[in-house]
């Protein structure tokens, strides 16, 4: 059983002489038609898990990190400073994801999921302007599970208003 793969600008061309695809006709599909689809069917499984990875989309996995996140952002002391009305020490998280961030240098950045990961183990690496640097750094105290978490859960606030 040998295969090679021969990748092509347009197009990958599978060569194969796997006995499963000797029988295939007898199924009424032919190994063509088979060749033609596993491009599109590895490409569907590296979508797929791409998405549980990083707990994109909408689906059991990321409700699961998204409330493991919540769980953990409130059990660090988190909601204290950054929200509601209490969101005095550090600016709000609620509608934060997506958004442009004005920092204290007067520049401008992006709260994506590398600015919030940077702002939870680095934290006075870019202030935000009007704010004071007092975030503590939880560098070495969560793990890359718990920062996977805690950015999936700021990622559900980005539809979420400010309450005051």
């Amino acid at each position: 059983m040998t295969s090679t793969c021969v990748a092509r600008l347009s197009k990958i061309v599978v060569q194969s002489n796997w006995p499963c695809f000797s029988h295939s006709r007898q199924f009424g599909i032919s190994s063509r038609i088979i060749m033609n689809l596993l491009p599109f069917i590895l490409l569907l499984m590296l979508i797929a898990s791409d998405r549980h990875v990083y707990g994109a989309g909408e689906d059991s996995a990321s409700g699961k990190l998204t409330s493991e996140g919540a769980a953990l952002f409130e059990e660090l002391g988190c909601s204290g400073c950054h929200m509601g009305p209490s969101a005095l020490r550090g600016p709000r998280l609620e509608g934060l994801y997506g958004q442009p961030v004005s920092l204290q240098d007067g520049s401008t950045v992006i709260a994506d999921e590398q600015y919030i990961r940077e702002s939870i183990l680095l934290p006075n690496s870019r202030i935000v302007a009007e704010y004071q640097p007092e975030m503590p750094s939880f560098a070495g105290q969560v793990t890359e599970d718990d920062l996977i978490r805690l950015i999936a859960y700021i990622k559900s606030l980005a539809n979420e208003t400010h309450s005051q």
